[in-house]
C-alpha cells in the first residue's frame, strides 16, 4: 500500500506539490486502514475515506465502471486456459496426494506411487462428461455474486 501511495497516488496530476486538499477511498481491507498508511495519506493534503465492506461496488469509481466487465473477461479466460490444459489424473493425483480420494487396489504400484499425468494424454476421449465435470470444477457458483470483503471473525480466523 506504502509503494502504490509513493508511486502512483502521490504521482497523479496536481498530486506532487499537494496544494489542493483530495478525498482518497478506501475500501477496509486491512492494508488500507493501518495508521501509518493513513498518516501517510494525511501527509499528501489528502483525506483518507474508509468505506464499509460491500460498498465497493456502489461507491468506487472505477469498479462501478469498469472493474466488473474486466474481472468477468478475466475469469473466461482464465476457465478456458484451466480447461484446455487440465487432466483428469491431475486433478485425481491432487485429491490423492491431500488423501481426500481413496486409492483403488490395483491402480498404483505397490510402492505407492501415483500415474504420472504424462500416461494418460487422452484419458478423456472415451469419456464424454469429462470435459463438462471438469469447467463445472472451475466454474464459480457464485459468480453473479458480490464478493463484500471478509468479516471480522474471517479476518481474525485467518490470522492464527
Amino acid at each position: 500500500m506504502h509503494k502504490w501511495h509513493t508511486e502512483c497516488y502521490g504521482k497523479r496530476p496536481g498530486g506532487f506539490f499537494h496544494k489542493n486538499k483530495a478525498l482518497l477511498v478506501l475500501d477496509s481491507m486491512r492494508a488500507h486502514i493501518t495508521d501509518s498508511v493513513k498518516e501517510a495519506i494525511k501527509r499528501t493534503n489528502s483525506i483518507p475515506a474508509v468505506i464499509p465492506g460491500g460498498t465497493t461496488k456502489y461507491l468506487q469509481p472505477l469498479d462501478i465502471s469498469i472493474n466488473c466487465a474486466f474481472k468477468v473477461a478475466l475469469r473466461v479466460q482464465w476457465e478456458a486456459w484451466m480447461t484446455s490444459i487440465i487432466k483428469k489424473s491431475t486433478i485425481m493425483n491432487g485429491f490423492r496426494k491431500a488423501g481426500l480420494l481413496r486409492v483403488e487396489e490395483g491402480s498404483m504400484s505397490s510402492a505407492g506411487n501415483l500415474p504420472t499425468d504424462e500416461s494418460d494424454e487422452s484419458d478423456n476421449e472415451d469419456d464424454p462428461t469429462s470435459d463438462e465435470a471438469i469447467l463445472r470444477l472451475f466454474n464459480s457458483d457464485t459468480e453473479g455474486d458480490d464478493f463484500s470483503g471478509f468479516s471480522a471473525q474471517e479476518e481474525e480466523d485467518s490470522d492464527q
